[in-house]
């Protein structure tokens, strides 16, 4: 049962355009149904869902649950083994009894809308509405614009799930922009479910909404993780995440620290675009007392690949300054699940994962950036002088 994952029995994954997933690592090509074409009481139960179930039941391993098996090969702890340590103690009597129905929701990570207020290089309109108006340049596509959950069929069954859920992640688009967000915070006020944990995605840039006081409404709960979404800093932050502004950053930043009760991580994805330099981030904000040296999630960047790290080049002085980084952390802490982390990077790297399309990938590359860098008047060389060689 080494491929086994509690994920179907457990959560929900739900994209703004109504698309479902048992959860966030899962193939978002291949959704197991739409919140626009049947209930999600009947949709968390159908023959995809099931079957997935079943796969899970006999061992095997489902293709949409390839992105956890890709990187547990290289070492990195993934959802599907942090959710298996949380709720094992389900396991047995699920594949005891068989069972291919979802009962109590637990795990509920819904992505209201797509509203945000940056277009991230990796990643599109279906999670960002700045990324709109872009698509008939880059794709002679029209603009999605605003895209959201369909409220009418959605929120009752929202609401129940909030009322047996153990954890909640809210993410985007940007989830402190949305009001949504808001009305499931005060419900579990209502129903004085302050125990329940509670994690963000965010990408830092906003702690206000409107007139509320979220600050205020966090004070209420006593587990709020906080995982930030930032890749680098400086020039290199604001063309990663555009529309960033730095020194917003660091002032939010600096806010949080005020809260005690709420746990503050980064959550870095690594790409091509800051493999390099990633490591001098983290020095640079554990250094000035912004982070602490263990409050790191990395998210190695599988899709698109023409940005997954292992395209490039020349990997051995970046692989060097990996391993000189861990050196650094074992002075600092040593700490064997942060040391791992931070090794996973180095065997992705060191993993070619069918990269005998370098060429290919690396000149899609190309013509996907050179053509978004001549929309937004930027160019990535100027930014990552370190990438010159390369590609």
């Amino acid at each position: 049962m080494n491929n086994f994952c509690l994920q179907p029995w457990i959560g929900i994954h739900a994209w703004p355009d109504g698309s479902v997933f048992p959860c966030c690592m899962y193939n978002s090509k291949t959704p197991l149904g739409n919140l626009n074409k049947e209930k999600i009481t009947d949709l968390v139960n159908n023959e995809y869902y099931q079957k997935l179930r079943l796969e899970m039941i006999e061992g095997k391993s489902p293709a949409g649950c390839q992105r956890c098996y890709q990187l547990e090969s290289s070492g990195v702890q993934t959802l599907r083994q942090s959710t298996n340590q949380s709720y094992g103690y389900l396991t047995d009597d699920i594949i005891k009894e068989k069972k291919l129905t979802m009962s109590d929701v637990k795990y509920v990570d819904i992505r209201f809308s797509n509203i945000c207020n940056m277009k991230c290089r990796t990643c599109g309109p279906e999670l960002s509405s700045k990324w709109g108006a872009e698509m008939p340049i880059l794709k002679h596509q029209p603009d999605p614009g605003v895209i959201q959950i369909p409220k009418d069929q959605f929120w009752d069954f929202y609401e129940r799930a909030l009322e047996t859920a153990e954890e909640i992640i809210f993410a985007g688009g940007e989830a402190l922009m949305q009001e949504e967000h808001y009305a499931a915070l005060n419900k579990l006020i209502e129903l004085g479910k302050f125990n329940v944990k509670i994690l963000y995605t965010t990408n830092l840039s906003t702690l206000k909404y409107k007139q509320t006081d979220l600050f205020e409404l966090w004070s209420k709960f006593n587990r709020i993780e906080i995982y930030a979404s930032l890749d680098a800093m400086e020039e290199r932050a604001e063309y990663l995440r555009k529309g960033t502004e730095w020194s917003k950053i660091i002032e939010n930043r600096i806010k949080i620290m005020q809260l005690k009760k709420v746990k503050f991580s980064i959550t870095p994805t690594i790409s091509l675009f800051n493999v390099w330099h990633f490591p001098d981030f983290h020095k640079n904000w554990v250094d000035n007392g912004l982070l602490d040296i263990g409050a790191v999630r990395l998210n190695i960047l599988t899709w698109p690949p023409r940005y997954q790290a292992n395209v490039l080049k020349d990997k051995k002085p970046i692989i060097e300054k990996w391993k000189s980084h861990i050196n650094w952390i074992k002075q600092v802490r040593n700490d064997p699940n942060l040391i791992n982390q931070f090794q996973s990077v180095i065997n992705f790297l060191e993993t070619d994962h069918d990269h005998d399309n370098q060429q290919y990938l690396i000149k899609d590359f190309h013509i996907v950036t050179d053509k978004i860098d001549e929309i937004r008047n930027e160019n990535l060389l100027e930014v990552f002088p370190e990438l010159r060689d390369q590609l």
